[in-house]
């Protein structure tokens, strides 16, 4: 027999489940002699100086001995062996401190485990008592390994689980990139099916009922649960995959409000279904269906976000049970593609107005365009004949005459600056060449040619910084420098105009700054002076058609830029635009 280990076992046997104390016996050895013979449990009664006076028929059974050789002997001098081991050191501290002691031990000769007991009687001696515990401790065993087993698959679920939270993570995200709804929901689709090990999975969007007219088989049906009870809408298969792949089939591909578990997801009746015994599951359709193919499972849930209208249903059956985890995986999947749908749809209607806008804007410029053009001819004759009736009856008319002819020369001249101005705005949304780079000091230098007679007459001083390259229309981007240099030497006070033209690079565009000493502008029209045919002064004071800034604008934001003023009445004003950076640092 070998060392054993401390036990936290109850003093006394144990065989089985059934414990047997030995303190009660060890006050009455003599008088239940007869008792203890008859349990399983071996005993051996030892006096205070370990001589043997009593042993049960267990306990011979135990030793291979009879009892008559042991009684009055010293117990170490029959067993010598046992005298330095656990056993040996338990049963002098039982008998020394008068206290239990109990401890297991292996007998690897035996292969058997058993329990030991030595216990303090009445008679200043011990009782020892011995068990054998082999099956209690194989089946401990057992159980250990089981649990073992059982920790282990809870790991390994654990584990799977989070990678499946991860790769979820992932293709979530990747839904992020620009593609179209259907190619999306496909991609939902396919990996419902991978991460799942889904059988097949479908996606339904609501949709108008457009069927009901074509032979839809639901839309036939006038009896029974599979009535299709809404003519204004249904469930459209937009995504399928795994073991059907096809959103076709005349009996899927429209599935009516109300019919079906896919149905009453979508109308409402049930706002989420997943079981695990589709075979036998009242709820679902079709039970031979489900048994043929082997399927075990269903889960459906609605595609919506909270507190909105549902958008359609996400469904998918599988031949393993939907667990917890996975159930709440699904469902929220089924919200992402919820935000996916909703998303699309306000992609699409942006996109629609967009489209409309483009149009109505394209259809503006070309009636603007068209307007000015063929307005040209009809002022051309008004003007000639006026300014050739003033010529020849000049001094032969009064004075109002001559007052009333003037009036409708200055009319047509102003009509026509006005439709010439009309014609440079439309051109700017219609001119088609492609932006080239342009070194805006040149440009700078053209549009202070174009302005040379409006810059000595007015005395006029242009500075500027150093101004860099960009890619744009070079010629708008002259008529851009000279309608704000020009409007600065036109609305100056009476000292002459000084004008500074500069430009700052502010991350991936450049910022250009024209600045005057001129009259400035009151800080609530800073948005209005850029509408077009808007102005702040009358004719008289200064003249113009209120298009030029607008043309400014047209022709900044046709290259994606910005344009505003800052300024203050009688100090002057800087107006800023922005032009973005093209191919290397353009």
């Amino acid at each position: 027999m070998i060392h054993g280990r401390p036990s936290a076992l109850p003093v006394g046997g144990r065989s089985g489940d059934r414990i047997v104390n030995s303190a009660p016996f060890a006050g009455a050895i003599q008088n239940a002699a007869g008792i203890l013979d008859t349990v399983p449990e071996a005993y051996v009664c030892l006096d205070s100086k370990f001589r043997c006076t009593f042993l049960n028929r267990a306990r011979e059974r135990l030793m291979g001995e009879d009892r008559a050789g042991l009684l009055g002997k010293v117990f170490w001098e029959v067993y010598p062996a046992l005298a330095g081991t656990r056993f040996g050191e338990s049963c002098r501290r039982a008998m020394t401190e008068r206290v239990p002691v109990a401890f297991e031990d292996y007998d690897e000769a035996l292969q058997r485990w058993y329990a030991f007991t030595a216990t303090p009687d009445s008679a200043d001696g011990i009782v020892v008592g011995t068990v054998d515990i082999t099956g209690r401790k194989r089946a401990e065993a057992a159980l250990t390994g089981e649990a073992v087993r059982f920790e282990q698959r809870a790991e390994e679920r654990t584990g799977k689980t989070l990678m499946r939270q991860r790769s979820v993570s992932r293709f979530q995200h990747s839904l992020l990139a620009a593609a179209p709804l259907a190619d999306k929901l496909r991609t939902v689709a396919d990996a419902i099916v991978r991460l799942f090990d889904a059988d097949f999975c479908r996606i339904w969007l609501i949709r108008p009922s457009d069927l009901c007219e074509r032979g839809c088989i639901h839309a036939q049906v006038h009896e029974g649960p599979h009535v299709c009870r809404r003519r204004d809408r249904c469930l459209h298969l937009v995504a399928s995959s795994g073991r059907y792949t096809h959103t076709d089939g005349p009996a899927h591909r429209r599935v009516p409000f109300g019919c079906y578990s896919i149905g009453r997801l979508a109308s409402g009746e049930e706002a989420k279904f997943v079981g695990n015994d589709v075979q036998n599951d009242p709820r679902v359709h079709d039970h031979a269906w489900a048994r043929e193919l082997g399927l075990v499972s269903f889960a459906g849930y609605q595609l919506r976000t909270p507190g909105e209208e549902t958008l359609g249903v996400l469904a998918l059956f599988a031949k393993h049970p939907i667990l917890a985890d996975e159930d709440a995986l699904l469902d929220g999947l089924g919200s992402t593609v919820a935000l996916l749908v909703k998303r699309a749809a306000a992609e699409e209607a942006l996109l629609r107005r967009t489209e409309e806008l483009a149009r109505s804007n394209k259809d503006l410029e070309q009636f603007a365009y068209v307007a000015s053009h063929d307005l040209q001819e009809p002022l051309r004759m008004v003007s000639s004949y006026t300014q050739l009736l003033a010529r020849r009856y000049r001094g032969q008319l009064d004075a109002a005459a001559n007052e009333f002819i003037a009036y409708a020369v200055d009319g047509a001249s102003r009509m026509q600056k006005l439709i010439d101005d009309l014609l440079a705005y439309s051109r700017v949304g219609t001119r088609t060449q492609a932006f080239q780079p342009a070194g805006c000091t040149a440009v700078l230098d053209q549009a202070l040619a174009n302005l040379q007679a409006a810059i000595e007459t007015s005395g006029t001083v242009v500075t500027h910084g150093p101004l860099p390259a960009v890619v744009h229309d070079n010629l708008l981007l002259v008529q851009l420098f000279q309608n704000l240099i020009g409007n600065a030497i036109k609305f100056h006070v009476k000292k002459p105009p000084r004008i500074h033209v500069s430009a700052e690079q502010k991350g991936e565009e450049w910022v250009f700054a024209v600045r005057d000493n001129g009259i400035g502008i009151d800080p609530q029209h800073a948005e209005r002076i850029f509408t077009i045919f808007q102005r702040l002064h009358t004719g008289e004071e200064y003249p113009g058609t209120g298009i030029g800034l607008a043309i400014c604008k047209k022709i900044v934001e046709r290259r994606g830029g910005r344009i505003w003023v800052e300024s203050q009445p009688g100090i002057g004003s800087t107006f800023y635009f922005t032009i973005p950076m093209g191919g290397d640092g353009l």
